[in-house]
C-alpha cells in the first residue's frame, strides 16, 4: 500500500512540475479566444535577462461580450518591464507609452478621468482581473488606454514603440470571426 501511495504522489508531483514549467507546446484544437490570447501577448527576454511583456486587451480575447464595444472603441495596452533582482523580478515604473496605427499616427492617450464611467469601470475590471490572474508579473504590468482607430478584427496594424523596439500586432488578429 505504501508503494502505491508513493507512486501516486510521485505522479502528481511530476504532473504539477510539468504544469509549472515553461513549455512551448502547440495547443490542440484551440478556441478562437485562445488563438487571440496567444497572439495578443508578446514576451521578450533580452540578452541582459530583462523581461518585456506587452499585451493588447482586445475583443477577441475576452469571453464576456459586454466588454467588446468598449474594447473596440479604446485600445488598452499593458506593459511590464522586469529585471532580475534580490528576491525575484524588479519592475520598472512606466509613466508613459506611445502607440501608433499602421500609418505611424500616434493614438490619443486617454486618462482615467477622461473615460466615460462605464468604460472606466469595465477597463478597471478587466485590468484588475489580468493583474490578479498573472500573479507577480501581473503586479508589474502598467495599463494604458488610447482612443483607437485600430480594431482587432479589421485590416490594419498596431505599433508599440518601447525600449528600443517596435512591437507590432497585425490585424485582423487570429480568433476574429470571419466577416
Amino acid at each position: 500500500m505504501i508503494r502505491g501511495n508513493f507512486w501516486r504522489a510521485a505522479g502528481v508531483a511530476v504532473a504539477i512540475a510539468m504544469l509549472a514549467a515553461p513549455a512551448e507546446a502547440r495547443p490542440w484544437k484551440p478556441t478562437p479566444q485562445a488563438l487571440a490570447q496567444d497572439y495578443l501577448q508578446i514576451q521578450q527576454v533580452k540578452a541582459n535577462s530583462e523581461l518585456v511583456l506587452l499585451m493588447w486587451i482586445a475583443p477577441p480575447m475576452i469571453a464576456q461580450p459586454q466588454f467588446s464595444a468598449i474594447l473596440d472603441k479604446y485600445v488598452v495596452i499593458g506593459v511590464a518591464h522586469g529585471r532580475p533582482g534580490v528576491g525575484g523580478l524588479l519592475f520598472d515604473e512606466i509613466p508613459t507609452l506611445e502607440v501608433k496605427n499602421g500609418e505611424g499616427t500616434a493614438l490619443k492617450f486617454v486618462t482615467d478621468k477622461d473615460l466615460p464611467d462605464d468604460a472606466a469601470q469595465s477597463i478597471q475590471i478587466l485590468t484588475g482581473s489580468i493583474k490578479q490572474a498573472t500573479g507577480m508579473v501581473g503586479q508589474g504590468v502598467h495599463f494604458f488606454v488610447f482612443e483607437g482607430n485600430v480594431h482587432a478584427c479589421e485590416k490594419g496594424r498596431l505599433v508599440v514603440p518601447y525600449d528600443g523596439e517596435e512591437y507590432t500586432f497585425d490585424t485582423p488578429v487570429p480568433g476574429c470571426p470571419n466577416k
